[in-house]
């Protein structure tokens, strides 16, 4: 990796940069969570990601710098506090979608909720990892992961969690040669299989 390409942990300014690339993370599942349109979900992530304590949130974002730009972005925390924050986006969200357009989502929302195997109450979980397409196959993918888990063993954290989707082949590959091994995989509910969602699985990585 170049570099000029540093780590540093995410401020509520760097909003603009951060929403689109968490958005990159998984637009089709965003869409039917929070959309249904792209530019709702953007606006969406754009406004929660500057309050903290919640699984959006700067505050639990750690991002790469390139000149000035944020080339990747990866967004963990403890499995407890990840777990509290869902809570509070709960409460979050519609002061900032409105309550009418979440309930339209509700079943989609119910659906994929399904298809999320609960990781373990002691491990780390991963909820977003993404990088710039211009910064792909450039290492910034493997540093950002990397920290995480330095962070995760810091808390003394025996393993970090995750989910992807089941037809992200490069993802899950990607997974597999950072340690992770697959512990289940959830088919989706034929009405989220005709909206192009296959499945999560679930992935785990022991840390030493």
């Amino acid at each position: 990796m170049s570099a000029d390409v540093t780590l540093r942990p995410a401020r509520p300014a760097d909003a603009p940069q951060a929403a689109p690339l968490i958005y990159a993370a998984g637009p089709t599942l965003f869409n039917l969570m929070f959309g249904p349109s792209p530019p709702d979900v953007l606006r969406l992530f754009g406004r929660l990601f500057p309050v903290p304590r919640h699984p959006f949130s700067y505050d639990r974002a750690l991002v790469a710098e390139q000149d000035g730009r944020i080339a990747g972005i990866a967004l963990a925390a403890p499995v407890a506090a990840r777990r509290a924050g869902g809570w509070r986006l709960m409460w979050l969200l519609p002061r900032f979608r409105g309550v009418l357009p979440l309930l339209r989502r509700w079943p989609d929302l119910r659906d994929i909720g399904s298809c999320m195997s609960a990781p373990p109450q002691d491990v780390y979980y991963l909820g977003i990892l993404a990088v710039t397409p211009e910064m792909r196959r450039r290492g910034v993918g493997s540093r950002l992961i990397e920290e995480v888990h330095r962070q995760a063993q810091a808390t003394g954290a025996p393993g970090v969690a995750l989910h992807a989707e089941a037809d992200n082949l490069a993802a899950l590959r990607f997974y597999a040669r950072h340690g992770y091994i697959e512990t289940e995989r959830h088919l989706a509910p034929p009405r989220l299989a005709r909206k192009s969602i296959t499945g999560l699985v679930a992935l785990r990585r022991t840390l030493p």
